[in-house]
């Protein structure tokens, strides 16, 4: 099979409004129906430097495609975005350059992310006609809420996003080897948070760090390349830093002012960076579950015994859930009668004891959702964290405490 080459484009959004503008955004606009807060547009600026970056683009992945001209195989071009407007904003002008429809993808989306409060794609394609709605994610919102009980994902919640996000990009590529030998071209508009996926891309020998990437300018464009051959993928190399936006800035008109905080970005956030990804990376390489179960039911059983649910002899299995955030739905559909107080078991899958199977099922004849089932008992040993969940004084379940 002939080796595969693969080129990929990270950009950064341009210039955001609720900067440029703070009051307007903030007291006038965001109190508007219809209008989230966290979603701001790009400036007027932005808005120029989006095109300038689209028209620097072209002519990069022109270049790109005459180069794999040659190809057995025609490339696959394709265009990606985060699911924020002002990320599809700075995107828009490469989609209409190229004609290309727009792919949203939710492991490109913000640090901090809130993936219930953005518009899902079949809005935005509302206002934005070029998006793809036949696109499924390479990481599906549900994936999203690791820790379960935060409102606003955090550090750590977004690093096990985007490892997630570079190792589903990258076994789709050695995929597209496999059966078509097909090049690529990819190009992905993010935020500035987004050079953790590069990051993830090149780490393959875990010797890298995050400054490794550089800073990322506003509408800066990173590009990096590999080869596969006869499924040998070589290393990530990186060709373009996104460091430098001078291709984006140009003159303006009197009347528009830049944004001051058009300026490369490093990434600062509540706690070591590397404590935190490596600490990610550990949580993405143990399988866990999430299971339910009433707090004097648990403090009885001894260490190192086995735990089945009184319900076990009725459905066969236990029930669980992979995101524990999923069990407040069931513990308030189910549970919310029930005086006791109660625990959420965390458990390490590969702990099991020999002849336990954990089987991914519907939890009804055909509901599409999975969830894991686990065949047999639980040992106590299996189980990692055993947290509190806590709830309001009319029973409702709110949150549990990791």
């Amino acid at each position: 099979m002939p080796s595969t080459s693969h080129t990929l484009y990270l950009i950064r959004h341009g210039a955001r409004f609720d900067y440029a503008s703070p009051t307007r955004w903030h007291d006038e606009l965001s109190p508007l129906p219809y209008i989230v807060p966290t979603d701001p547009p790009l400036s007027p600026f932005g808005e120029e430097q989006a095109r300038n970056t689209g028209a620097t683009l072209e002519q990069l992945i022109q270049a790109d495609l005459t180069d794999l001209s040659l190809s057995p195989t025609a490339p696959q071009l394709s265009l990606f975005s985060s699911l924020y407007y002002r990320v599809i904003q700075t995107a828009l002008p490469l989609v209409h350059r190229l004609n290309l429809p727009l792919n949203l993808e939710v492991g490109l989306c913000e640090f901090g992310h809130v993936y219930n409060t953005i518009p899902p794609p079949a809005t935005r394609a509302q206002i934005v006609p070029q998006i793809n709605l036949d696109y499924t994610p390479l990481v599906s919102p549900t994936e999203m809420d690791w820790s379960c009980t935060k409102t606003r994902e955090g550090g750590e919640d977004y690093m096990r996003r985007i490892q997630l996000f570079a190792s589903r990009y990258s076994s789709s590529l050695d995929a597209l080897h496999t059966s078509t030998a097909t090049p690529t071209v990819h190009v992905c508009f993010s935020h500035a948070a987004s050079s953790s996926f590069l990051h993830a891309l090149l780490d393959t020998d875990r010797t890298r760090n995050l400054e490794d990437m550089g800073l990322f300018a506003p509408c800066g464009i990173f590009k990096v390349a590999k080869t596969i051959t006869d499924g040998v993928s070589s290393p990530w190399e990186i060709v373009r830093y996104g460091s430098d936006n001078a291709h984006a800035q140009t003159s303006l008109p009197a009347h528009i002012t830049p944004c001051v905080k058009t300026k490369p970005w490093g990434y600062a956030i509540e706690k070591s960076y590397d404590a935190m990804w490596a600490e990610a990376r550990r949580k993405n390489e143990i399988p866990r579950i999430y299971h339910l179960v009433e707090q004097p039911t648990w403090d009885g059983i001894k260490p190192g015994a086995d735990y089945l649910p009184s319900t076990y002899a009725q459905d066969g299995f236990i029930h669980a859930t992979g995101a524990a955030s999923d069990l407040l739905f069931v513990a308030n559909m189910f549970y919310k009668p029930s005086p006791s107080p109660w625990y959420c078991l965390e458990i390490d899958v590969t702990k099991l004891a020999a002849g336990v199977e954990v089987k991914y099922e519907p939890p009804a004849p055909g509901e599409e959702k999975l969830y894991p089932h686990v065949y047999g008992p639980v040992t106590t040993n299996a189980v990692v964290r055993v947290v509190d969940v806590e709830r309001d004084a009319d029973g409702t379940f709110t949150s549990i405490a990791f």
